[in-house]
């Protein structure tokens, strides 16, 4: 398999109206049957534009077993963000995930943005890792963060945090 400028767009991920946009070249190979098909693919570069956040693939490796998709050594880098993934998408019935994304220098201006809160003047930078596992339908998701040179409406913030969503409950463990 070899494929250039394939288009993100197509995938159709967006939330609160940020929509995922770019393209990416790959490489791979395609063996099995159609039944129990295997795919390993590799992407090359790309480009991607998520709300106010633009930045490139650097890499990033898809192996596709049967009824499993894993994801592994994802970068995605830009002026705002470093991104890495790692993880599992079990495509059989139910279908479940076990992701795992690493996140450093993100913008907090440009994260604010991206979910909607825009009275909350905020400035600086966020890390850390979240930890995405069960249904994608009603996921489990858990954060644990650093704020580092953050200022929300003037008031200086620094600090490591833990956040869990559940059940539509966001908790908050620290």
């Amino acid at each position: 398999l070899k494929g250039t400028r394939i288009s993100l767009d197509s995938l159709g991920l967006e939330f609160k109206g940020a929509k995922l946009q770019g393209q990416f070249d790959l490489t791979g190979r395609l063996a099995g049957r159609p039944a129990r098909p295997l795919m390993e693919v590799r992407i090359l570069s790309g480009e991607l534009l998520f709300g106010p956040f633009s930045g490139e693939i650097h890499s990033g490796v898809v192996d596709w077993k049967e009824q499993e998709i894993k994801l592994s050594r994802f970068n995605l880098r830009g002026k705002d963000f470093q991104v890495g993934i790692d993880g599992v998408i079990g495509i059989n019935q139910p279908p479940r995930l076990d992701l795992t994304v690493g996140v450093s220098d993100l913008n907090l201006a440009k994260l604010c943005q991206v979910l909607g809160v825009s009275d909350l003047d905020a400035e600086g930078k966020l890390g850390g890792q979240i930890i995405i596992t069960g249904s994608p339908y009603q996921p489990e998701i858990n954060i644990a963060g650093e704020l580092t040179e953050a200022v929300f409406s003037g008031a200086s913030v620094k600090g490591e945090f833990e956040l869990g969503y559940q059940s539509k409950r966001l908790l908050i463990k620290r």
